[in-house]
């Protein structure tokens, strides 16, 4: 079998099948109900402020 075609065959797992990321339900199954509204360490308090570094 062709190696490119198996590393994306990977790639394409990983990013599909849950392997590479959690999705919501497993993400906020444990947080802490107290920590809901608190503010990360270091970070800005609206999302708005992402906009601008982000583009």
């Amino acid at each position: 079998m062709n190696p490119e075609k198996v590393l994306r065959q990977q790639l394409l797992e990983l990013l599909s099948g849950g392997n590479a990321h959690m999705d919501f339900d497993e993400i906020i199954y444990d947080f802490p109900p107290e920590f809901i509204n608190n503010k990360a360490p270091n970070m800005p308090t609206a999302s708005g402020k992402f906009s601008n570094t982000c583009a």
